[in-house]
């Protein structure tokens, strides 16, 4: 066996063990996070969790705001790029749109339990430049994500806007929709967030 597949086995296990640990944090801070703010969750609580000293969380992630940045970048309310989105071009477009409407809706069927925290998250990125500029990153890459779905579920022609607006819309409009259903209840029914969704189909 040449002596490169042999020197491969050992740096995969590691890599494998890594991103364990890694994901351990971040479940971590997901859980931890409805029970303190943003603020004061702090790496001591989640290394106390997950039985592992501050220090080793280091070897993951530079400091608190960005392991929480990270953690919070998985929930599908927050990335909307990760939700259930509907496959194919069955239907017309203002069909799918509504199968698109409906898995949004899926996705905040119950209040997050994170809506503060992400509003926390938010503040602070305004006023940390470096944390801005992981957002915005961030931000920049799910929007993209969200473009190419929209164009593998709809020809541009068949919606009211170009994919690239379309999904700065839905960019915004999942996590406001979030926020909404976190502090407002059930102001916002489904039918509604139908409705708006149906009327994104080109007249």
């Amino acid at each position: 066996m040449p002596s490169n597949m042999k020197r491969q086995k050992p740096e995969s296990k590691l890599a494998q063990r890594r991103a364990r640990t890694r994901q351990r944090l971040i479940e971590a801070a997901l859980e931890l996070l409805p029970k303190h703010s943003f603020h004061t969750l702090s790496l001591d609580a989640i290394a106390e969790h997950v039985g592992m000293t501050k220090g080793a969380i280091y070897g993951h992630f530079p400091n608190k705001h960005t392991l929480i940045m990270e953690a919070l970048g998985t929930l599908p309310e927050l990335r909307p790029d990760r939700i259930a989105w509907p496959k194919g071009r069955t239907g017309s477009p203002r069909a799918r749109l509504r199968k698109l409407g409906k898995a949004v809706v899926a996705t905040l069927e119950k209040a997050s339990p994170h809506a503060s925290a992400s509003i926390e998250l938010v503040l602070h990125t305004l006023t940390d430049e470096e944390a801005g500029q992981r957002r915005r990153a961030l931000g920049a890459e799910m929007r993209g994500s969200i473009e190419q779905r929209i164009l593998d579920l709809f020809a541009p022609d068949e919606l009211s806007m170009p994919p690239r607006a379309l999904a700065l819309f839905v960019s915004l409009m999942v996590p406001g929709l979030m926020f909404a259903r976190a502090f407002e209840g059930d102001a916002i029914d489904d039918e509604t967030v139908l409705a708006i969704f149906e009327g994104l189909a080109a007249k």
